[in-house]
């Protein structure tokens, strides 16, 4: 099933030049398992009409491309004809991944992780990581990265639900609590290990000696979840507190010995050594989670909104982002009996204290240039070039502090068509927020 979409993916985005939808992913995995467009609307919070209009723009597309007729009966006929080699190959793979790690019994240490209530879309983004995990050459240090609320840890869960049966050993942690490396280790060596760690006699000097010898010789898929809670407020970002500085060693470790293992950071930043490694690391991988596009569209269906009309201008002002919708649709449902309509009667955007709290978390861990940089960009209430920025903004370290605002996720850097020029800008929700303080 995964090969099979993966084949259309990249048909559709070498065509295009853009990939499929989740809702179009949704499709055809739904068409493949012989569902009808009902069925399919109604598992994933869409109405009927809405599916089959989808539908049948992307057979059309489909049948441009391959110069042939494509519709829902003839598609897993089609694909198999033209592509059944690839997928026969790809499908291999995986058994092969499967059969392989399957012989050992999954050990599990999930004390810590939360509960998984709902999940829309990011079919695109967890056949990607599943890909970049389970290939031959995997990635062995993977970061999901985006703003709070985005659906980082949402993600994860279910990424581990697809992964975990081909590693030995799965553990999860949240850097809530500001666990230190020792502990960490300590943590996982205590776990694999088939004696007690008081018979191993580990101490600060050997534990990374051990911690080597684990990862090199069992499967492990350790998880570390808000790992942004270990670097300073008040400083640029991805820097670590004081203490904390050793984590690069776990990273370094999981990248250059640990052939079986992989370990996902699950965070709003990276650590800096992180930034620019997938650019030269065959062995890592990043993710950066964005809207949920028209898959947010689940969430509104969930809370049975109505004026389905209005619910594209609601996921965009509230910036495809599952939380703030959550918020906002307990909102509607409480104070407007579920009318989107009546709600954009009122003055827009509305931020709900919920959101305005979640935004000013993130501003806290900003250093005060960066709040500078911030509230001239909500200011302008427009993009501005860095020559501007310049002149508006009496910064120092002006570069740094926009490469810092990039790296967490708060500013937009966008390239103008036929121009030689860069600008920037900030999202409409941190815009009015800023202008409201």
């Amino acid at each position: 099933m995964q090969e099979a979409l993966y084949i259309i993916d990249s048909l559709i985005t070498k065509h295009t030049g853009k990939g499929l939808s989740d809702l179009q992913k949704t499709i055809i995995v739904g068409t493949i398992d012989d569902k009808t467009y009902n069925k399919i609307g109604e598992d994933n919070n869409f109405s009927q009409s809405h599916v089959n209009k989808v539908a049948n723009q992307l057979w059309h597309q489909l049948s441009d491309i391959l110069n042939e007729k494509v519709n829902k009966k003839n598609l897993k006929w089609t694909i198999e004809k033209n592509y059944k080699s690839n997928i026969s190959n790809a499908t291999n793979v995986l058994d092969n991944n499967n059969n392989e790690n399957n012989q050992a019994e999954l050990k599990e240490d999930l004390r810590e992780i939360p509960y998984l209530n709902s999940f829309y879309g990011r079919s695109e983004e967890l056949t990607n990581l599943i890909c970049k995990i389970l290939e031959k050459k995997q990635s062995r240090l993977v970061s999901i990265l985006g703003v709070c609320g985005i659906g980082k840890t949402a993600l994860t869960l279910k990424l581990i639900e697809q992964i975990k049966t081909n590693f030995n050993y799965l553990i999860y942690r949240s850097l809530n609590t500001l666990l230190s490396l020792n502990q960490i280790t300590e943590d996982i060596i205590e776990f694999i290990s088939p004696e007690p760690t008081s018979k191993l006699k580990v101490n600060k000097f050997n534990q990374l000696s051990l911690l080597k010898s684990y990862l090199s010789n069992h499967r492990c898929l350790i998880i570390l979840d808000d790992v942004h809670k270990i670097f300073s407020k008040g400083k640029l970002a991805g820097n670590y507190q004081s203490g904390y500085e050793d984590y690069g060693e776990i990273f370094k470790i999981i990248i250059q010995i640990a052939e079986q293992s992989c370990l996902i950071l699950v965070s709003q930043e990276l650590p800096l050594e992180l930034v620019y490694l997938s650019e030269e690391h065959p062995y890592y991988s990043s993710l950066l989670l964005t809207s949920l596009g028209e898959s947010a569209r689940g969430i509104l269906q969930e809370k049975q909104l109505l004026d389905e009309d209005k619910w594209a201008d609601l996921i965009n002002i509230y910036e495809g982002n599952p939380s703030y919708l959550r918020i906002i649709t307990r909102v509607i449902k409480e104070l407007f009996a579920g009318s989107v309509n009546d709600f954009f009667a009122y003055s827009q955007p509305f931020l709900d204290d919920e959101i305005k709290s979640i935004l000013q978390q993130q501003l806290n861990r900003l250093t005060e240039e960066e709040k500078e940089i911030l509230t001239v960009l909500a200011q302008e209430n427009k993009q501005v070039s860095f020559s501007q920025l310049q002149l508006l903004v009496k910064v120092a370290d002006l570069i740094n502090n926009i490469k810092s605002l990039g790296r967490r996720n708060l500013i937009k850097k966008i390239q103008l068509n036929g121009k030689n020029q860069i600008v920037f800008e900030i999202s409409p929700l941190l815009r009015q927020y800023l202008l409201n303080k």
